[in-house]
């Protein structure tokens, strides 16, 4: 609730408690959200199924060069990136994240890639933005669904810190695209990805750029 302006989170709880008392059958993207739907709403309790989420057919790791690089174009940007997406907001913990970006930039000053970060600016976001702009960080703002894959596939690593998740569904979409995986220890996470990405405590801004350099400088990492 902490990460949330109090209107927000009071609309949610409200809203979400009505939805599942009045309910048939709850069904939740992961175990980790069933868990906490029991801990929260008892009458969420006996009723509620899981069922994964999935991702649609355009993200592949398919060979697109032509056409990713012209999506690449309407944002400014330029392999080799890394990779956030996702609105920018507290729970998102882009704030460790952009703290990382700079110790490795400071360990190892040459080369380094360049981040991106996709996504609307929300609330607790403008000092953070002014800190992003200011080390170089590609702001795209709100990026429509067709161009996401060309921008999972192009990027060197794809980092997700965030703090909660109730499945985290961008992991999901860069792995379809061939892209490498750094993302949080915690919450439904885990779950999601499996042994297939480099987990990291989101709260270890040393851990998280040891994470980030690891793939981007091992291709056999990487690949793996």
């Amino acid at each position: 609730p902490g990460d949330y302006p109090r209107h927000i989170a009071l609309y949610m709880r409200l809203l979400t408690g009505q939805a599942i008392r009045q309910a048939d059958r709850v069904l939740a993207g992961s175990e980790f959200t069933r868990h906490e739907l029991e801990r929260f709403y008892r009458s969420a309790a006996h009723k509620t199924a899981v069922i994964s989420y999935c991702v649609g057919g355009a993200f592949q790791a398919i060979d697109a060069a032509a056409q990713d690089d012209s999506v690449l174009s309407r944002y400014g940007i330029v392999p080799p990136y890394i990779l956030a997406i996702g609105n920018i907001h507290p729970r998102k913990n882009l704030s460790r994240l952009l703290a990382a970006y700079a110790r490795w930039r400071s360990e190892f000053p040459t080369p380094f890639p360049q981040m991106v970060w996709v996504g609307l600016p929300r609330w607790g976001s403008s000092e953070l933005l002014q800190q992003a702009t200011a080390m170089g960080v590609i702001l795209t703002g709100y990026v429509p669904q067709e161009h996401l894959p060309a921008l999972y596939r192009r990027a060197s690593v794809f980092v997700y810190p965030s703090l909660y998740e109730g499945f985290g569904l961008p992991v999901v979409e860069a792995m379809a695209c061939g892209t490498p995986v750094v993302c949080s220890s915690t919450t439904s996470l885990p779950e999601v990805v499996g042994d297939a990405a480099l987990q990291v405590d989101p709260e270890d801004v040393k851990e998280m750029a040891t994470a980030m350099r690891s793939i981007y400088s091992d291709a056999a990492l990487s690949a793996e």
